[in-house]
């Protein structure tokens, strides 16, 4: 058993490796990066248009309001995160590929590897085109702390010591929170993929809920609940740094529950 399931993990990682859907996406976000980044160079000659000028942060992808790609990414983060390997488990259903691999290993145990290598494909998609990101900017722009005046109204939000002490760790931090949340956005196109009629559905629909569910919740003026807000490094709106982390774990522990052992009850073959 123990070399079956080493087998299987190594197929499915080769599987996400091969994936084009996982070339696809960090092309896109490359070059997303790539041309955020050059444009904020050119822009960064004249300092005299920043308050605080030539401040790494400012050119960091998602913290860059000055072009539109900061927020098409963060608009994105959940379709950016499931398209490499968030429908691979209503492929394996619909070609009966799960039939062969349950015949070897058992249904929980394909479906505990499936989580995984999911959550960890979701995760390092969004973490590798943030992480190049902040290496851009820090080549041409130096490693400054932010001064209260160039970011004034942020006494009340998450991270706010390390953010003003230790910016690259505060970067760091946020490239981690964004590809948890990459990876729960990859596994919750796992938890629909029994209901789902169709791949597209598959990979939409939570990507619709977290776009959806961040507007409405603005509107009730409780943007602080929203996923759409926690994923955002610049903060425009204030978010509890403990609400990210309760939601998070609270994320990986339902997602876990329905997908590896609620589904898991019925028979899958």
């Amino acid at each position: 058993q123990g070399c079956i399931m080493k087998n299987l993990w190594e197929m499915e990682l080769r599987r996400v490796v091969h994936n084009k859907g996982t070339w696809l996406v960090l092309l896109i976000m490359m070059m997303m990066v790539c041309t955020d980044g050059y444009l904020f160079h050119e822009l960064s000659r004249d300092s005299g248009k920043y308050v605080y000028p030539n401040l790494f942060l400012q050119g960091w992808l998602p913290m860059d309001y000055q072009f539109v790609f900061g927020s098409l990414f963060r608009a994105m983060l959940p379709l950016f995160a499931s398209i490499p390997f968030g429908a691979s488990y209503y492929s394996d259903k619909t070609s009966g590929y799960i039939k062969n691999i349950c015949t070897k290993v058992s249904p929980r145990k394909y479906r505990i590897v499936k989580y995984m290598v999911t959550f960890l494909s979701g995760t390092i998609s969004i973490m590798i085109p943030l992480a190049f990101s902040l290496m851009l900017v820090l080549t041409y722009l130096p490693v400054l702390k932010p001064q209260p005046f160039a970011y004034q109204g942020l006494a009340d939000y998450a991270f706010l010591r390390l953010f003003y002490l230790h910016p690259v760790w505060y970067s760091l931090f946020y490239i981690l929170i964004d590809g948890m949340f990459g990876g729960l956005a990859a596994v919750c196109s796992l938890c629909v993929s029994d209901y789902a009629r169709s791949r597209f559905s598959v990979l939409v629909l939570p990507f619709t809920v977290y776009l959806l569910g961040g507007a409405f919740l603005e509107q009730l003026n409780l943007s602080w609940l929203s996923i759409y807000d926690m994923v955002n490094p610049l903060q425009e709106c204030p978010v509890n740094q403990y609400l990210i982390g309760i939601t998070i774990v609270i994320g990986i522990v339902l997602t876990v529950y329905w997908f590896c052992f609620k589904q898991t009850k019925e028979d899958i073959l």
